[in-house]
């Protein structure tokens, strides 16, 4: 067998970084289900329990690993492991969760990924940017959002047809230039999984307002294809 030279080597790994670049790409474009017609249930509360490396499939640990290498050029660090939503319904449907954060902008990044057998990874981005006045900034890819009323004091910006994370996270300090420095409230890592457990909460609450979900088997909701009529 003939030894793989250098260059070769080189041209191997910049193929592979552009396959899992055009693949994230093809994910950030799908439309997520939630709240859009989705089959699945979600849990009423967000209950995490932290992962082993060898217990994340390897598709959702090469997606994960892209978009961390990508944040860091962003100034953003993550806050905590790669965890796993636990699902009262067993479905065979997982949720993974990784929290950022930038604490330049005071901003935290919730990144899920819903991963199953036989099925493409789904990959899910959420800024959340806290400001005084128990207010947020927020910023999704979780196009089902954009269908209901937002929680209290949540501004909210759904992108639609995202082209690179770069983009996103462009979009959303957009959104924050709206706003003064001065209104943000300071970010640690500390913060990421209460924040994204309210942040989750919130939502839940807002989507049931609207008549979006439904109760499902104990501990879970299931979504609406329409909400229900009022007359």
């Amino acid at each position: 067998m003939r030894p793989v030279s250098v260059d070769t080597s080189r041209a191997l790994a910049v193929i592979l970084l552009a396959l899992i670049s055009l693949l994230i790409t093809l994910i950030l474009r799908r439309p997520n289900r939630l709240f859009s017609g989705g089959r699945h249930a979600l849990p009423q509360k967000l209950d995490l329990v932290p992962l082993e490396s060898d217990q994340v499939n390897e598709e959702a640990s090469q997606l994960l690993g892209f978009l961390e290498g990508r944040l860091r050029g962003f100034g953003f660090e993550r806050a905590g492991p790669i965890s796993q939503a636990l699902r009262p319904d067993r479905s065979k449907y997982r949720y993974l969760v990784v929290p950022f954060v930038q604490a330049d902008e005071a901003t935290v990044l919730l990144t899920a990924v819903e991963t199953a057998a036989h099925a493409r990874a789904e990959l899910m981005l959420h800024f959340v940017t806290r400001m005084s006045g128990d207010r947020t900034v927020e910023t999704s890819t979780l196009t089902g959002l954009g269908e209901i009323p937002p929680p209290p004091g949540v501004e909210l910006v759904v992108v639609l047809d995202a082209g690179s994370v770069d983009e996103i996270w462009s979009l959303h300090r957009r959104a924050l230039t709206r706003h003064a420095r001065r209104e943000r409230m300071p970010t640690a890592g500390a913060d990421c999984i209460p924040l994204a457990t309210a942040t989750y909460a919130a939502w839940i609450q807002a989507a049931v307002r609207a008549q979006r979900l439904r109760l499902g088997k104990p501990g879970t909701y299931r979504i609406r294809t329409r909400p229900r009529s009022t007359v």
